[in-house]
């Protein structure tokens, strides 16, 4: 696994790409793999390092959720950056803000961070923030998970109050074009990951 990883880098670091935003970075090294996509960490003259997700060709509907929404969350604090998104030879690409780790990466780690009481309500209080400033612009996350929620690159973030809702590839509007609420109907279809979902979403009710 480790030796596909470098030669991805490798190819990366020589690939001569198309769109201008892309030529201009340097490409460092692979961040993570998901289902869709592939995250690298790569490095701007003029922005520093960012997170550059490499998402495959049939995922035009993720690719636009997400560029939708972190266009429109640009004015609030907690959400990634959005510096660039576009098209590169048969995938999109969004380059972004690099964070930390996310929630659940850090409550494996009990040797450097304990949940308590206080980390509790913190969190609590943050992504009611978050979600707030997510519904005022009329989306729904519909992947809310402690993999969502990740952190800044301090070292204490949580006493810098810094945390970051991501991830957008599933997100939907709940208001219709007419600007009235979207029906609560049942689609038969699972939106979000199953562990985390709610109680109508495994029923099959659109999100609303």
């Amino acid at each position: 696994m480790r030796k596909t990883s470098l030669s991805e880098e490798r190819n990366l670091k020589k690939k001569k790409f198309n769109t201008p935003f892309l030529s201009k970075l340097n490409f460092i090294r692979k961040l993570n793999r998901g289902a869709f996509s592939k995250v690298f960490v790569a490095e701007d003259k003029k922005y520093g390092k960012m997170a550059v997700k490499f998402l495959k060709s049939n995922t035009l509907n993720i690719f636009e959720r997400e560029v939708g929404a972190l266009s429109a969350l640009k004015k609030y604090k907690g959400f990634p950056y959005l510096y660039s998104s576009g098209k590169e030879d048969e995938s999109y690409f969004i380059a972004m803000s690099l964070l930390g780790d996310d929630l659940k990466k850090i409550f494996e780690r009990k040797s450097y961070f304990k949940f308590n009481q206080k980390t509790i309500v913190h969190i609590a209080h943050q992504m009611i923030k978050r979600l707030e400033a997510v519904h005022l612009e009329g989306f729904l996350h519909c992947d809310l998970k402690p993999e969502n929620i990740m952190m800044d690159r301090s070292k204490d973030p949580f006493k810098k109050n810094h945390l970051y809702l991501v991830d957008f590839g599933l997100s939907c509007k709940w208001a219709q074009p007419n600007g009235e609420h979207i029906p609560f109907a049942k689609t038969g279809e699972l939106i979000g990951t199953l562990n985390f979902c709610s109680v109508n979403a495994m029923m099959g009710f659109q999100l609303s």
